[in-house]
């Protein structure tokens, strides 16, 4: 009976730490030590590197979290492509989609969270230049991240207005397609 108490609890606790992420969520990824963000600062090709960069609030400074089961896919709202952290490789987000990775996302009692990709004991933690990295936890290391949400019309799903803002630059203009 008592494995039973404590399998229930060891359920409910994955069960609340996946209801309080909302799926399909749109957050800047805040480094709790450093207050910079989870950005891209090069956006060409269909690779980018992905690494903390002064908060400007820029579309590349968004990131979707996708539920599938207890863990998450991790997509950036500009590139539309997903987060892979490779062991000791940079993380990177593809936009052909190749290299998506689920990522469990542990949620700390004090409003922080610390992502671990799929079938690995690592976390996603900035390493040299600022560069996020899969990288064994230690407390030196800048791990642990605030999901700040981001009120966006994108985050609704209106991404055909977003991908048009983004392009042109003018909210204004966006009213064409509607």
């Amino acid at each position: 009976m008592k494995h039973a108490i404590a399998s229930l609890a060891a359920l409910a606790s994955l069960f609340s730490q996946t209801m309080a992420l909302k799926n399909n969520g749109v957050y800047a990824i805040v480094s709790a030590r450093s207050g910079d963000v989870w950005g891209i600062q090069n956006s060409i090709g269909v690779k980018h590197r992905v690494e903390l960069v002064h908060p400007e609030d820029k579309h590349t400074e968004h990131w979707r979290l996708v539920a599938s089961g207890p863990d998450f896919f991790i997509q950036n709202v500009y590139t539309q492509g997903m987060l892979s952290c490779p062991e000791e490789h940079p993380c990177e987000v593809d936009t052909l989609g190749n290299n998506a990775q689920l990522f469990k996302v542990i949620q700390n009692e004090d409003g922080t969270s610390i992502f671990h990709p799929e079938g690995t004991p690592l976390v996603v933690a900035a390493g040299e230049d600022n560069e996020l990295a899969a990288q064994p936890s230690d407390p030196s290391v800048d791990a642990v991240f605030l999901l700040r949400p981001v009120e966006h019309e994108y985050s609704t799903g209106s991404l055909d207005r977003f991908k048009y803002e983004c392009r042109f630059g003018s909210s204004e203009s966006s009213s064409l397609l509607n």
